[in-house]
């Protein structure tokens, strides 16, 4: 039987090689470190530690790091190894660690470490012992093949972003993972972003923001656009901003979680609560989103068009009704709220809670005058077969849309109409990602609308030689159409890279369509087509 000795907590020593492969005690920052240096101070250490003849912890690190706290704690029980400090290994180490409770970042770094140990390599004929060895000792833990994959990919990632050494790495995703409580997918696709920022940010001195007489991109906010637009120029405002309390936005104003210096989180709250999107209650974000749309007010002609894509949101369960309070916000401006569309969804935002699948969207129109406003509804022809079921009426009379757009997948349907609907919730980016790629930059916006939807509205209340303001541009897809349909257009963005990145975009589009390409001559003499009362 090994004997159980009581030695004072002095001549205890923590072992670095444990420290190494699961990072020091912090009780500060880690909730499990936490409770077990509450439990200390009320118990003191009830299981005896497990050291090295030379007093070297062995199985035990952190209780010995929690009882260090306490002056009142100054002898433990230890049991005594034959073993020296410099005859233990990570593998041994390890070994003792069986019983650890440990996250998918130390699970990880043990199958690694027992890969290298063991001389296991893929495409190698492997001994089978030494392969189930290393199985064993990770299969109580509970962590897939797949997480220990993304958490080796994130390390890499790590090595790769802040050129930095294969352990340092290891300390930068335990400091995600305990500090910042950030799980590793969450790790993962950040650190795949921030990599994607440091290239972009390598490229854009080297761009120039997009702007012609036909199509002008500003970098810069949109809460005041006076020394650009003069009141009553714009014939059609459309915009997507960004949605409440849904997702975080690549905006100049953003500081990654992962990136962020330490600094106070009173700080940190402040620079998050600058993005718009992230305030606290609906009412703040309704407050901030018009400090932009009250611009658009102000620029918008008589017989001009706001349209505006908004998405509800759930909080706690509950409906925050955030299109209602934009309509009650846009009629204490004075506009009339004409049309409130549905885009219906087939692949919505999984909605994890007690209620049915939100499958909506919002696309919702204002005008000043609802007599006056321009409305077009005979603009559109051969795209009937398109369209499918979201026209109504007989083809050769006055046919016009529906306010639930649903749009046609003909896949689905092989009678003649197309009656399926849209596939993405958004357009597909992989022709977006390797345009960038191929200007030496990577696509970070994720949230880019399809272009039906501005289509339907931009034809729906402009004619030729009309200006159409986007107040959040994005990568301009509300441009493009309205380039294409002989507009001009004004797109304001307050990131840097999306502003630049909407040039590149507008590029390709016209190598791809060099009949559209127009010169600022044309552009002072624009073609007008006959006008349909509203």
């Amino acid at each position: 039987m090994t004997a159980i000795k009581t030695v004072k907590i002095g001549l205890v020593k923590p072992n670095p090689i444990t420290e190494k492969l699961y990072g020091k005690f912090d009780k500060e920052t880690d909730l499990e470190d936490y409770k077990l240096f509450k439990s200390v101070e009320r118990n003191g250490i009830k299981i005896p530690l497990k050291v090295t003849s030379d007093f070297y912890i062995i199985k035990g690190n952190r209780r010995l790091r929690a009882a260090q706290c306490f002056a009142n704690i100054t002898k433990v029980k230890v049991i005594v190894e034959d073993i020296l400090f410099e005859d233990l290994d990570d593998l041994t180490i390890m070994e003792y660690q069986i019983q650890r409770v440990k996250d998918e970042i130390a699970v990880a770094w043990e199958y690694e470490r027992m890969t290298e140990i063991y001389g296991i390599k893929s495409g190698k004929k492997n001994v089978q012992d030494e392969v189930e060895k290393r199985d064993e000792l990770l299969k109580k833990d509970g962590v897939s093949e797949k997480t220990i994959r993304r958490v080796l990919e994130s390390k890499a990632l790590c090595m790769e972003l802040y050129r930095c050494s294969k352990d340092k790495a290891w300390e930068y995703l335990r400091k995600f993972r305990r500090e910042d409580n950030i799980k590793i997918d969450g790790i993962r696709k950040r650190l795949i972003r921030d990599l994607a920022e440091k290239k972009n940010k390598e490229v854009l001195p080297k761009l120039k923001v997009y702007n012609d007489d036909w199509f002008k991109i500003y970098h810069r906010k949109n809460t005041d656009l006076r020394d650009i637009i003069k009141d009553g120029e714009i014939d059609c405002s459309l915009s997507s901003p960004p949605y409440w309390d849904y997702r975080f936005y690549e905006e100049d104003e953003k500081e990654s979680p992962i990136t962020k210096s330490k600094k106070s989180s009173k700080s940190q709250k402040d620079k998050v609560e600058k993005q718009l999107g992230q305030e606290a209650t609906p009412e703040e974000y309704i407050e901030n989103l018009m400090k932009s749309y009250k611009e658009c007010i102000r620029t918008l002609k008589d017989t001009g068009s706001i349209w505006v894509n908004i998405m509800d949101t759930r909080r706690d369960g509950e409906i925050m009704e955030i299109p209602s309070e934009l309509i009650r916000a846009f009629k204490k401006e004075g506009m009339k709220c004409v049309e409130r569309c549905v885009w219906f969804k087939v692949n919505p935002p999984f909605n994890d809670s007690k209620t049915y699948q939100s499958s909506e969207e919002y696309v919702i129109h204002f005008v000043k005058d609802t007599k006056k406003y321009k409305w077009f509804n005979s603009w559109f022809g051969s795209e009937d077969e398109f369209l499918g079921k979201m026209t109504y009426g007989d083809k050769d009379k006055n046919r016009r849309f529906k306010n639930i757009f649903v749009y046609p997948n003909p896949k689905e349907d092989g009678v003649g109409v197309a009656s399926g609907l849209i596939e993405t919730n958004v357009i597909n980016n992989s022709y977006l990602v390797k345009l960038m790629r191929n200007n030496g930059m990577e696509l970070l916006h994720n949230a880019l609308y399809s272009t039906e939807i501005p289509m339907i509205c931009i034809l729906s209340t402009t004619e030729k030689g009309d200006s159409v303001l986007d107040n959040f541009n994005g990568l301009g897809t509300s441009g493009l159409v309205a380039y294409a349909h002989e507009c001009k257009y004004y797109g304001i963005e307050i990131s840097e890279q999306y502003a630049k990145q909407t040039g590149i975009r507008l590029k390709d589009f016209l190598e791809n369509n060099p009949h559209l390409k127009r010169t600022s001559e044309k552009a002072k003499t624009p073609k007008k087509t006959t006008k349909t009362k509203g």
